[in-house]
């Protein structure tokens, strides 16, 4: 017998001994929700469903685009601090659906706000 025929009977050998396989019911989903809560800077409680949809291949060129453009120069010549806040406003803009308007307008002012959609974003994206 070649190697190469043993070497796929092994395997299929492998997978028969495994038994059926079934799909794990804690696989992370296209798209996500949540409820945020949200003291603005003017001191007014918010709450409202924030929804995280992964984004396609276009939809990423588009975060790199937007970044860029918000730029308005050589991307090398911001400093990391701007470079890191444009990509942020670029991809929570873009991952999230339909967000209520004051999240779209503290995202804007509140640092803490934005870097705290945009971690939220990169958990979604690395854990699906």
């Amino acid at each position: 017998m070649p190697k190469s025929t043993r070497h796929v009977e092994d395997l299929r050998g492998v997978r028969d001994a495994a038994g059926d396989i079934t799909e794990p019911d804690d696989l992370t989903a296209r798209e996500e929700s949540w409820t945020l809560t949200y003291t603005d800077p003017t001191g007014v409680k918010q709450s409202g469903t924030i929804v995280s949809r992964i984004m396609s291949g276009e939809e990423r060129t588009r975060v790199d685009r937007t970044a860029a453009i918000m730029a308005g120069c050589a991307w090398a010549q911001l400093p990391q601090g701007a470079q890191a806040r444009f990509l942020a406003l670029s991809q929570v803009a873009i991952q999230l659906r339909q967000p209520p308007p004051w999240v779209e307008k503290w995202i804007m002012e509140d640092n803490a706000l934005l870097f705290t959609l945009f971690a939220k974003m990169q958990e979604h994206e690395s854990f699906f």
